[in-house]
């Protein structure tokens, strides 16, 4: 499985890594670091390494919770649908939900920031580096489209809807990247070193503490996944971060089983 996974991400994610240098992926710019990012207060700092997959799945899921607020920032919307409001408020709406879509991929960013170096195994290096770029891209889409706004007025209406729309199509293209690095967070919950007796991958690398800490928080930001019957999701983000239960269901924990000393 874990050649899988590396060939997986050999493919999907050397393309857009190539296209930063090792120096500026993980790393924030003064002003990012000024955005906060409460949701992130609970996440280690200090991993000892047979903890690393269990909180680079915790980090991976808040990444994808603040990309998925990212992508529901509402006041562009409500102003659309207030007949009251003027075309300056739109476009007012419209800045303002740029920035605040770029602040919640800013922290996205950093949830999974430290993972990113070398030193915490390759899969787990390639895949945190896939997910960064893949906000720091969103980041970027947010500024053109900011630089854009401001040039309302002195280039033609139609111009500026073309370069929006195409804005708009690239995002759904940098969104659509979070998926397979995300599918490695969670698919290195899972023991490849032990099976079942038909020879499957039915065990899981973490305790049973640990597996209802990943669920607890992961129902909670996302409610959503309270509706059994559902089947889509608000967004990419969201079905991304669902993958962690078919990661979780139907796996044993390394600790099942086990009788507590002195009981």
């Amino acid at each position: 499985m874990r050649s899988l996974i590396t060939s997986l991400l050999f493919l999907t994610a050397i393309p857009a890594i190539a296209q930063k240098t090792p120096r500026t992926i993980g790393q924030q710019t003064h002003e990012e670091s000024l955005v906060n990012c409460d949701e992130l207060a609970d996440l280690s700092t200090s991993i000892p390494p047979e903890s690393r997959p269990y909180e680079f799945a915790r980090a991976a899921i808040a990444s994808l919770w603040y990309a998925s607020k990212a992508a529901h920032v509402p006041e562009t919307e409500q102003a659309r649908k207030n007949p009251d409001d003027t075309g300056f408020r739109l476009v007012t709406a419209m800045m303002r939900d740029a920035k605040y879509s770029s602040n919640y991929y800013i922290c996205a960013k950093r949830a999974i920031g430290q993972f990113v170096d070398k030193n915490n195994g390759e899969n787990t290096s390639i895949a945190a580096s896939a997910l960064w770029i893949a906000y720091d891209q969103n980041i970027d889409l947010n500024q053109r489209m900011l630089a854009l706004l401001k040039q309302l007025g002195r280039i033609p209406q139609a111009e500026v809807m073309d370069q929006l729309s195409s804005l708009e199509v690239e995002r759904s293209d940098r969104i659509k990247d979070m998926t397979q690095p995300s599918a490695v967070a969670f698919l290195s919950l899972i023991d490849p070193e032990r099976a079942d007796d038909k020879g499957h991958a039915t065990f899981l690398i973490i305790t049973k503490e640990q597996k209802k800490t990943l669920v607890d928080w992961t129902m909670e930001h996302f409610p959503e996944f309270k509706d059994e019957a559902k089947t889509k999701w608000n967004d990419d983000a969201s079905a991304d971060a669902h993958l962690l239960f078919n990661v979780l269901s139907g796996r044993t924990c390394k600790d099942e089983g086990v009788v507590a000393k002195g009981k």
